[in-house]
C-alpha cells in the first residue's frame, strides 16, 4: 500500500504451492478508485431498488483488511 505496509486482506493467496513462484510485483492504485460519495449514490440510483444487506463475511473481510502482515 502507499503507506508501505502489507495488509492481510489485500495479499494474494496462491491456489497451489508453486502458483506464484518467480512472480514479483506490486499493486498500483488508480485515482479512479477514489470516487466521491455523491457520484456513487448517483450511479447506484441508476439501478432498480434492491434491499441492501451486510453479510458476516463482509465484516470478516473488513477486519482482515485492517490487519497487518508482520
Amino acid at each position: 500500500m502507499p503507506d508501505g505496509k502489507f495488509y492481510t486482506g489485500l495479499l494474494v493467496l496462491p491456489l497451489r504451492k508453486t502458483a506464484l513462484d518467480g512472480i514479483h510485483g506490486y499493486a498500483e492504485f488508480s485515482e479512479v478508485l477514489e470516487a466521491e460519495e455523491a457520484d456513487i449514490l448517483a450511479f447506484d440510483a441508476s439501478f432498480p431498488e434492491k434491499e441492501k444487506k451486510v453479510l458476516s463475511c463482509q465484516h470478516e473481510y473488513e477486519i482482515a483488511c485492517a490487519q497487518l502482515d508482520e
